[in-house]
């Protein structure tokens, strides 16, 4: 379950998964024999010309399975504040999905909602404030918000723009310069540089 309170630490991630079997060496020697292999080709046939080379060790194979995805239609509830932004968690999954809120779903698995930062930012508080409830839907361990791949692309584009917009006066390759160049009315202003 995803837990706010306790971050992961990057030595538990390496813990978990090469403690058991001289796991890490057999990585490490897979590792080191293909950046070898793709570097001296030839002498590494020679070598493992009696022997099998270094395998990649299977740790935890994941079962393969065709994930769940379901659209929801808009809440139009306004995300201010966490009162608010519970309402929109129980729209989804109690209205929409038809949950219900002993579903024994919240206790194992999952659930990724997608917003832009503010929206994440708010759901993120919203958990922190409801962490220590007595019922598990209550606590909101199953969700997890995530920053929307669209709205990752749409914030960089903004700061690509912004980057290039102005440059010196004497610049000529700015895209203050080239919307003039190309006859564009009116782009010098703030306001314009940033829609």
């Amino acid at each position: 379950m995803y837990r706010t309170s306790f971050p992961i630490q990057t030595q538990q991630i390496v813990d978990t998964g090469f403690t058991a079997n001289n796991t890490f060496k057999s990585v490490w020697k897979y590792y080191i024999y293909q950046s070898i292999r793709a570097t001296f080709p030839n002498e590494l046939k020679q070598i493992y010309k009696n022997k099998q080379s270094p395998q990649r060790p299977v740790l935890d194979q994941i079962e393969i399975s065709t994930p769940f995805h379901q659209p929801l239609v808009p809440s139009m509830i306004d995300e201010r504040t966490n009162a608010n932004n519970l309402q929109i968690i129980e729209k989804f999954f109690i209205q929409q999905m038809g949950m219900s809120q002993d579903d024994p779903r919240f206790n194992d698995q999952l659930f990724i909602m997608v917003g832009d930062q503010k929206t994440v930012a708010q759901w993120r508080s919203v958990q922190a404030v409801w962490a220590r409830a007595t019922r598990r839907y209550d606590r909101l361990q199953w969700l997890l918000s995530v920053f929307g791949l669209w709205h990752f692309k749409f914030n960089f584009l903004q700061l690509i723009h912004s980057i290039h917009w102005l440059g010196p006066s004497e610049d000529e390759s700015s895209l203050l310069q080239a919307a003039s160049h190309w006859g564009q009315k009116d782009v010098s202003t703030a306001k314009d540089s940033s829609s």
